[in-house]
């Protein structure tokens, strides 16, 4: 059982040291009140103010990038709101490098 308890352990730092983690310019927290705006133009305002890259994949459809958002946050992390944000227009996201994020379809 000790032995067991060692390797999950080894796997789960291994595993840590490998995730990217992003590390965004900006990294003050973020405010945002949308209505009706579109997924592109809300993600756009997003990574401009924290100085990111955002990809799309080809599985995040014209669709998807269109889909209008209403949502209000104020005062959360980056994450929280990208989280919320592709979340509500059926996508996810996952981080390329210290500047960059991916976003795809959610499975």
């Amino acid at each position: 059982m000790r032995m067991l308890a060692v390797a999950v352990i080894t796997v789960l730092t291994v595993y840590a040291a490998n995730a990217q983690q992003l590390a965004p310019r900006n990294t003050e927290p973020v405010t945002i009140n949308l209505v009706n705006t579109a997924f592109d133009d809300a993600i756009g305002f997003v990574a401009r103010h924290a100085g990111i890259d955002v990809q799309f994949d080809d599985t995040a459809t014209r669709e998807r990038r269109t889909t209008p958002l209403t949502l209000s946050m104020k005062n959360v992390a980056l994450e929280e709101a990208l989280d919320a944000m592709t979340r509500r227009a059926g996508l996810t996201y996952k981080v390329v490098d210290a500047k960059t994020i991916r976003i795809y379809e959610l499975p």
